[in-house]
């Protein structure tokens, strides 16, 4: 087992450090394989269930929600009576940290096959929504905690392979069992706070691939406030849920930055203009934590923990936009209203904003 990365030595009574101790462990590489098992749902005749056994995510998924990780997916509103041969663009939906699959489909949360349904798209299009792991952040792991908390390096175990599992083995089988049409033009992802990270992460690492992109009070720039910051994010977000810190997703801020800026998307914005991701259009939108003075119907009361959090989202927001502008990318939309929480409530407006932005623009609907 080969240690990552190490914690300061302590000195004892004697004067004597110690030899460091472990922080983060990382298993030998297993070799990835996967397979799936499709289901419907039967409260839904437009969604199927993909249950994915896959080494890449497995033992995490197992430590932490006792099951394997899933897929949902939301057929079109009229996929059965298309004709034969019909292609179907694709959005791929990201949950945030602490979430699971099936937050999106939840009527109380993303109520998403009602907003897509009523948007300009009317449901003409695949709806793909994967697990992303509690503190997954849509990345490769560089290690587990060596306290064995959220998996364990033993028996062959390994940290989780997020970014590998949904870039490497989700997409290409979505692309190879439902009739979507697979080119960026076709392709769009987007994502609430820690998907808003995975969406414009992955964006900017797989240039080419999505035409597309959005993040509604994205955790967009993992180095704010650096390296203070950067620690005692890692330290709070696990906070409200009394879970351990999760400190081995990208190593310690100082001593492996390079990984948290291979990752970040504000580090990796000039990437979102690459060659390949010319013509990418990115919606991004944050509340800044204030109370709504003009409160809409069914919005949430004004909640302390809620707006912190959504303080310090539009923060990373603000320097996401504006590393955006010093690469000579314009998003297509900027909505940072001056009021909001961090909420469901935000999030399904947020969402139907970024599906008007696809239905006035090229996106494809049959």
């Amino acid at each position: 087992m080969g240690v990552v990365t190490v914690g300061p030595a302590r000195a004892t009574a004697s004067g004597a450090a110690p030899a460091p101790q472990p922080q983060c462990v990382s298993a030998p590489p297993a070799a990835v394989t996967y397979s799936v098992t499709q289901a419907p749902v039967a409260t839904n005749p437009r969604l199927v269930d993909l249950t994915f056994d896959s080494t890449a995510v497995d033992s995490y998924m197992e430590t932490t929600y006792k099951r394997p990780p899933h897929v949902y997916v939301l057929e079109p509103s009229d996929y059965n009576t298309a004709p034969t041969g019909t292609k179907w663009p694709v959005i791929y939906l990201l949950h945030g940290h602490g979430g699971s699959y099936q937050d999106w489909v939840n009527p109380t949360a993303g109520n998403v096959q009602a907003i897509i349904d009523n948007s300009a798209l009317a449901g003409r299009a695949f709806v793909v929504m994967p697990d992303g792991g509690y503190d997954g952040f849509y990345s490769d792991w560089l290690g587990l905690d060596a306290d064995g908390h959220n998996g364990s390096g033993a028996s062959g175990a390994t940290e989780p392979l997020w970014q590998q599992f949904h870039m490497d083995e989700v997409m290409p089988w979505i692309d190879s069992h439902f009739p979507v049409a697979t080119g960026p033009a076709d392709t769009a992802i987007a994502g609430l706070s820690m998907g808003g990270f995975g969406a414009m992460s992955y964006a900017a690492l797989y240039p080419g691939t999505f035409g597309w992109a959005g993040e509604f009070s994205g955790a967009v720039d993992s180095d704010v406030y650096w390296p203070v910051g950067s620690s005692v994010e890692g330290e709070a977000v696990n906070l409200p849920d009394g879970k351990a810190p999760d400190n081995c997703i990208w190593g310690d801020p100082v001593v492996d930055h390079a990984v948290w800026e291979e990752h970040d998307p504000t580090a990796l914005a000039a990437d979102l203009g690459a060659t390949e991701n010319q013509g990418i259009k990115l919606y991004l939108a944050s509340g800044n934590g204030a109370p709504d003075t003009n409160p809409q119907p069914g919005e949430p009361a004004w909640s302390p923990g809620a707006a912190g959090i959504e303080q310090g989202v539009y923060q990373e927001n603000y320097n996401f936009d504006r590393a955006l502008v010093a690469a000579g990318i314009t998003p297509s939309v900027v909505d940072f209203y001056p009021y909001g929480t961090h909420d469901w409530f935000y999030w399904r407006n947020d969402l139907a904003g970024f599906l008007s932005l696809l239905g006035r623009s090229s996106f494809p609907s049959p």
